[in-house]
């Protein structure tokens, strides 16, 4: 009689080919949907020169027509249907002490916004504009606040809302 011992084989508990194949692949189609929606979301996102243009403008404008503001001894706004008129005068130091004025006009015909400096030839800082709504607040004849609110095509934020105060309190005619 044989003494030895009988040894029963444990199955093997691994994958098989075919699964790893199948585990690869699915793995693969899950990676590939998203790597497809991470790059629809980054074009989603607006780049630093896609911003420089167009929006990058009006903020510029905004911010030079904000400083000739706090700069002015008078301002004088007009609103017709025709469009929105701010008359500034700043009085800067200048070789003759002479006044500067300034006017940025607004244009509703054509959705300009032109700006012109003494003699110099009106200028278009901005075009593409609509919805314009300017107000002034003031107080005894003093200007306090300027708020611009206007949508200008080709920008990303599309809607601008300006908001200057005035620390010098300019004459309001």
């Amino acid at each position: 009689m044989n003494t030895t011992p009988r040894t029963t084989r444990n199955p093997r508990r691994a994958f098989t080919l075919i699964e790893s194949v199948i585990a690869i692949a699915v793995s693969a189609i899950i990676l590939s949907g998203l790597s497809a929606a991470i790059l629809v979301a980054s074009r989603a996102i607006p780049t630093p020169s896609e911003i420089g243009t167009t929006d990058q403008q009006v903020i510029d404008t905004l911010n030079r027509f904000r400083s000739e503001l706090r700069l002015a001894s008078k301002i004088q706004m007009k609103a017709t249907a025709a469009g929105v008129q701010f008359t500034l005068t700043i009085n800067a130091p200048s070789v003759d002490n002479a006044p500067t004025t300034v006017v940025y006009r607004y244009k509703s015909a054509d959705g300009t916004l032109d700006r012109k400096q003494d003699s110099e030839t009106e200028r278009v800082f901005l075009s593409g504009l609509s919805d314009v709504d300017a107000n002034v607040a003031s107080e005894d004849g003093r200007a306090r606040t300027v708020t611009i609110r206007f949508k200008a095509e080709g920008t990303i934020q599309n809607s601008f809302e300006f908001i200057a105060t005035l620390p010098n309190n300019p004459e309001l005619q």
